[in-house]
């Protein structure tokens, strides 16, 4: 017997997956801004250009660790905000509706009960 599918609990999921949807966009546009805004200014190239200049300058020191120089000649987390965010969203969303989905899937097999009056499990090897 197959259940409709109109039914006030898919009514509730599908509004729960909305609303965890637009809350991830929400905070992604919101972390986007707040990097936007601390990372895309002269002070902060500059702290980047004398991290670059502190680690050039140790690069060639003998020791267990060898650093080594930044390739990038700006923040990394402004070039993932400013040029991959798109790239980023999508993933946000990909990966909040698979861990959505096993969310339901796990809920919804653990309230299941079989149709009818089936009786209890009783334990055992026996299955029965």
């Amino acid at each position: 017997m197959r259940r409709p599918f109109n039914t006030p609990a898919t009514w509730l999921w599908g509004g729960v997956y909305l609303l965890a949807m637009v809350l991830v966009v929400v905070t992604l546009l919101n972390l986007r801004r707040d990097t936007l805004d601390s990372m895309d200014n002269a002070q902060a190239r500059h702290a980047w250009a004398l991290h670059r200049a502190d680690a050039k300058a140790h690069s060639g020191r003998e020791g267990p660790v060898q650093r080594q120089v930044p390739p990038s000649v700006e923040p990394p987390a402004l070039v993932l905000m400013r040029d991959y965010f798109g790239i980023m969203l999508a993933a946000a969303l990909v990966f909040s509706t698979a861990l959505f989905a096993m969310l339901v899937l796990v809920v919804k097999g653990t309230l299941w009960r079989a149709p009818g009056n089936s009786p209890p499990f009783q334990g055992g090897a026996g299955g029965g």
